[in-house]
């Protein structure tokens, strides 16, 4: 269980054509925002953040920021430390996108706006357990938002959305459920993968943009999260890089 107690930094790369069509649009008011600040430190969860290029898997040149919402162990000698590290395997991960108008992907603030709702740590903890435990995806993943505070300015986000998902080691002759994240599994990037579904599906194009699926009746059973690298980051922790093989 070695992996499972380093800090996981996911790294998602978007397979879904999100980046490239209009997510559903949610008024200012209307989304819940979970609030960032790089600089400070919680009592109760661990913040990464990472900037990915579109560049070489979409020819588009702009950037998807990836904020990793890792939950922290806390002893209690009352329950088992398997028992208290079950809920640190959750990893909740809010990507903001890039916007298509010439304008920026964020809002600018002065001060931390009043008339925004806020989506509490509690809430979001809440949203995994039903999530991951129902194997149901969120309704509106696009409706939550973020709000990034730098400095004194505040920045909200234009076009953003939440995934959840669980992070485990299981060996590899298990099928892992959705929402799992398999930090033990052989390495597969997409490119392999790309070789190996147009093997499979003669004629068919690789599902990585929007419109364009399998033709086997089973589609749905085949999604699954490929670990496509591990990486050493600077501060001795292992990053592991995931993308979303979605039919």
């Amino acid at each position: 269980m070695e992996g499972i107690s380093r800090t996981i930094a996911v790294l998602k790369i978007i397979l879904q054509g999100l980046i490239l069509v209009c997510l559903p649009f949610f008024a200012v008011g209307q989304r819940p925002y979970f609030m960032i600040d790089l600089d400070a430190e919680s009592e109760d969860y661990k913040i990464t953040h990472f900037s990915l290029s579109t560049k070489e898997l979409y020819g588009v040149d702009l950037d998807i920021d990836i904020f990793n919402v890792l939950p922290l162990f806390k002893e209690n000698p009352r329950f088992s430390d398997e028992y208290l590290r079950a809920p640190t395997r959750y990893l909740f991960a809010f990507s903001v996108l890039p916007v298509f108008d010439g304008k920026s992907k964020w809002i600018e603030y002065d001060q931390k706006p009043t008339d925004l709702s806020y989506l509490s740590f509690e809430r979001l903890r809440a949203l995994g357990v039903k999530a991951v435990q129902n194997e149901l995806y969120l309704d509106e993943p696009a409706q939550y938002a973020v709000l990034l505070k730098k400095g004194n300015k505040y920045y909200a986000s234009r076009s953003s959305f939440l995934q959840v998902f669980y992070v485990q080691d299981y060996p590899d002759v298990f099928t892992i459920p959705r929402h799992v994240v398999d930090i033990n599994q052989p390495l597969l990037t997409i490119k392999e993968m790309k070789d190996i579904y147009e093997n499979e599906f003669e004629g068919g194009e690789f599902p990585i943009v929007p419109g364009v699926y399998a033709r086997k009746y089973d589609n749905d059973h085949l999604e699954r999260f490929y670990l496509s690298s591990k990486i050493a980051l600077r501060d001795g922790d292992i990053g592991y890089q995931f993308w979303t093989f979605t039919p």
